[in-house]
């Protein structure tokens, strides 16, 4: 596999800022509307759709990862790269919310979550974030699919049959079981970041074009569904907002074909990168929760500051102690197994 794209590095923690932001002063513990910062959260309200951007990069670099592994090796490295972080920050979460809350979890319900698919099992999420996961997590299913089948060499055509399932469950809603198999309403994500992927890897041609424009076109459509539901007292001027954000995300990926976005930004900030992933896990449940417990003695601008570096500080701890060692050293062990070995001969993509 090639180097990793530093650029999309950074875009998925500017995503997880944003998410975060979002949950800490515009959507608060309870959902409930309670303006903390007035001017700040004309802004931050447009956060949720990090988790959109999330979904594009993801369909990027999944493509990117599985381009030269086999499927033991693909499973292998996505789940050394997920559920050992991923436990961490579950572990954290449920102690800090049983020391700041009367909050009660059962054995059942924290096993479930640990699975990463716990709505699937019938439990509430610990933290409202991991349904993110979920979603995730049918995306690799799908890709390790391809893989095991050996079917990495039509992964275009794969795509726009993809594309073509998602505008049918688009148009034809009550079809059973088609909304799920195809990620609806985020698939175009996926599919818009995988031929992101192809258009700058192995370059622009129309089919790639043709069908990244109509999944623009689409996501467009999804925004203004979403804003309904993601702001509390959605006003015209927020559906034109949420599609412009929306065209710059398509116009950084193209841009992001041509010119390495990550050269234009300070080394420290490409390095803050690395804790994206446990910040977006920790940030939500915990953040706030620290969050309500300081509001009142320090006031809100200071417990906005203080919650945001506490749980970046346990994100960097998480990255360092979990991801930087404890992920390496199981993934050296998973690596002894050999059908969790990369494959002699990958597929390419063609």
């Amino acid at each position: 596999m090639k180097a990793r794209a530093k650029d999309l590095d950074l875009l998925r923690f500017f995503a997880a800022v944003a998410v975060m932001l979002y949950h800490f002063s515009y959507r608060r513990l309870g959902d409930v509307n309670i303006p903390l910062f007035p001017m700040l959260e004309h802004v931050t309200k447009y956060g949720y759709l990090g988790v959109n951007l999330f979904f594009m990069i993801s369909g990027f670099v999944i493509l990117w990862t599985a381009l030269d592994r086999g499927p033991g090796d693909f499973a292998r490295s996505r789940f050394v790269r997920l559920y050992p972080t991923f436990w961490a920050a579950l572990f954290i979460t449920v102690i800090g919310v049983l020391l700041l809350s009367q909050t009660q979890f059962t054995a059942a319900q924290i096993v479930k979550n640990a699975t990463m698919v716990g709505g699937y099992l019938g439990t509430d999420y610990i933290d409202g974030v991991y349904w993110t996961l979920q979603l995730e997590l049918k995306f690799y299913v799908l890709v390790f699919a391809l893989l095991l089948f050996d079917q990495m060499r039509r992964i275009e055509a794969w795509l726009i049959a993809w594309f073509l399932l998602a505008v049918v469950a688009y148009f034809f809603k009550g079809i059973p079981g088609i909304r799920s198999l195809v990620l609806y309403p985020y698939g175009f994500y996926f599919i818009a970041g995988a031929f992101f992927f192809l258009v700058r890897h192995r370059g622009p041609t129309w089919p790639r074009l043709i069908c990244l424009s109509a999944c623009f076109l689409f996501t467009l459509q999804q925004v203004d569904e979403q804003a309904a539901g993601c702001l509390f007292t959605a006003q015209q001027i927020d559906f034109v907002i949420v599609r412009v954000l929306c065209a710059l995300f398509f116009a950084t990926f193209a841009m992001g074909c041509f010119v390495d976005l990550s050269s234009l930004l300070p080394r420290y900030v490409i390095s803050a990168a690395a804790i994206t992933y446990p910040l977006y896990l920790i940030h939500n449940r915990l953040g706030k929760l620290v969050f309500a417990h300081l509001s009142d003695s320090i006031g809100s601008v200071g417990a906005l500051f203080v919650s945001i570096a506490v749980v970046s500080a346990i994100a960097w701890a998480v990255v360092l102690l979990v991801d930087q060692r404890l992920s390496k050293r199981l993934d050296a062990q998973l690596k002894r197994i050999p059908m969790f070995r990369k494959a002699a001969n990958a597929s390419a993509v063609g």
